[in-house]
């Protein structure tokens, strides 16, 4: 399948936007953002939500129990969606979205609280000359091939990190697939907490189904509702090579 690619792309940041109580985006800015895309998650991405728990568990010091946010899942959808439809679009920017934030831009307009819009975004892209496919693993491996990855966010950036969204695209001609995953920070439970619960990939079968779904037009929550505010940490190799 690999070798059926004409451009395979793995594009990684791990990042916190810098919150204290409200974030306004300019008119410009917000217009460029990728929109929100109400997601309910297939078998298939809880797959890849089970192998992400797994990996953190096994990689991340202190790694905390991941839970499936809507609001996160809609930014994820919306901006894998928008990927997957723009020619040779990758990357963290392709919508326009600030650079060193666009991923928490995208989480707080799909109604995540700003001042827990701090984590990292991951990002696998498989564009080919024919139809291709890209699974949850291979989707992972990508993902963590680079230490940058938003993956490798750490287990705490001032709150803990708790929160995921995820979602797979692919364009209509089937050349293109695209994976997103968002891990933030989030209290217990996360904002707009969905019932989806990672199991352990060698010896479960995911049968979870979300019981609650985010509103056709997800709203922030008041800007006093937090106060933390979270470090900045943008870069594409932290901690690593």
């Amino acid at each position: 399948m690999m070798k059926q690619a004409v451009a395979a792309a793995a594009v990684f940041v791990t990042g916190a936007g810098l919150f204290g109580a409200a974030v306004v985006l300019g008119a410009r800015e917000a217009e460029a953002l990728a929109p929100c895309e109400v997601h309910q998650n297939t078998g298939e991405e809880l797959e890849f939500l089970n192998l992400l728990q797994s990996w953190r568990d096994r990689n991340i010091p202190g790694s905390h129990g991941l839970s499936v946010s809507a609001s996160l899942n809609a930014a994820a959808a919306g901006y894998a969606r928008f990927v997957a439809d723009t020619p040779n679009a990758s990357g963290h920017y392709a919508d326009g979205g600030a650079e060193g934030r666009a991923w928490s831009d995208r989480a707080i307009q799909c109604g995540y609280p700003p001042g827990l819009a701090g984590g990292g975004e991951g990002i696998a892209v498989l564009e080919s000359a024919s139809p291709v496919s890209l699974g949850a693993q291979e989707a992972l491996a990508i993902m963590e091939a680079h230490r940058g990855s938003g993956i490798w966010v750490p287990s705490n950036i001032g709150v803990d990190v708790r929160c995921v969204g995820m979602a797979k695209a692919a364009s209509s001609d089937g050349r293109k697939v695209v994976w997103v995953t968002l891990v933030f920070a989030g209290g217990t439970p996360c904002p707009s907490e969905v019932d989806s619960t990672p199991t352990d990939p060698a010896t479960q079968t995911v049968t979870s189904t979300p019981t609650r779904t985010p509103s056709p037009t997800p709203t922030a929550p008041p800007s006093d509702s937090y106060t933390v505010a979270l470090p900045l940490l943008g870069c594409d190799s932290c901690g690593g090579d």
